[in-house]
């Protein structure tokens, strides 16, 4: 077991049941998530196959969201119910898996060099960047699970690339720094933020080029705005989800006189191109 489906609450009280097969002694993670601009206050129930309800959720999962954690007893079908809370309608995510025990990700500090590096976010490790300017490329597919990944950057002109169609499920917004936290559970911070431009929705390194953004631009985009030092942080809006544009492939390329250049391609949304400088994963 491992999808997910869009659906959406049309009206208040509108119920969307979902058909799922269960084996005794497994367990499984069920979570509904309000999409951008979506559902307000997401409500997740699980029934038997008699209708019968088993059990339910509101509010466990990140925000509002719900999620329901549950090790099945028998064997057979069961029905999972989506709705808003209260009065709430929009459109939602239903995702459903095989709960696994947490992986333990050891973390590394992973510095940079006096050039221009470009550094490919993985695992929970602290992003230390050198005396270039330096690009940041924050992707679901080099991160993901209980990891906290953090990227601190003094010096040269910084950027931070959200990749295509990548979903920031929350964000929190604080005068000189932000936290990201994915769809798949993985958290990015950026120390310093108000220093570096943001790109979202393109891949700069292949000339697919976005508006570049200051903090406080990137911080309305999603929906929140920088508060004043010692303010209480801002949350931006729910479940973002990263535009999408044409390219949709990684290369590296040996520039030298002498080596072969590497092409990967057909990764979804991990868009990136390393012509120059330092890739640093």
């Amino acid at each position: 077991m491992g999808a997910s489906v869009v659906g959406n609450i049309d009206i208040v009280g509108d119920q969307d049941w979902f058909k799922v097969n269960l084996k005794a002694g497994a367990s499984y993670n069920f979570s509904l998530a309000r999409m951008h601009d979506g559902l307000t206050d997401p409500y997740l129930a699980l029934y038997d196959a008699t209708g019968t309800l088993v059990t339910d959720n509101n509010d466990s999962g990140v925000s509002q969201d719900s999620q329901i954690l549950y090790s099945a007893n028998l064997s057979g079908t069961y029905y999972l119910s989506a709705q808003g809370n209260g009065a709430g309608t929009g459109a939602y995510v239903l995702s459903a898996a095989n709960a696994t025990s947490p992986t333990v990700v050891p973390s590394y500090t992973v510095p940079g060099t006096l050039g221009n590096d470009f550094f490919l976010l993985s695992g929970g490790n602290r992003h230390l960047g050198g005396g270039g300017n330096d690009t940041y490329i924050i992707s679901s597919h080099t991160l993901s699970g209980t990891v906290t990944a953090k990227i601190i950057d003094t010096e040269g002109s910084n950027v931070i690339q959200l990749t295509d169609g990548l979903t920031i499920a929350s964000s929190s917004f604080y005068s000189n720094a932000t936290q990201l936290t994915l769809s798949n559970g993985a958290k990015v911070q950026i120390l310093g933020a108000a220093a570096f431009s943001y790109g979202v929705g393109a891949n700069v390194l292949v000339g697919d080029m976005a508006s570049s953004l200051t903090y406080a631009q990137f911080a309305s985009m999603l929906g929140a705005s920088v508060p004043t030092t010692g303010s209480t942080p801002v949350s931006g809006a729910l479940n973002y989800q990263v535009p999408t544009s044409t390219s949709a492939a990684i290369q590296m390329v040996d520039t030298g006189s002498v080596g072969i250049g590497i092409s990967l391609t057909g990764v979804n949304g991990l868009d990136v191109s390393h012509v120059s400088g330092m890739l640093i994963i």
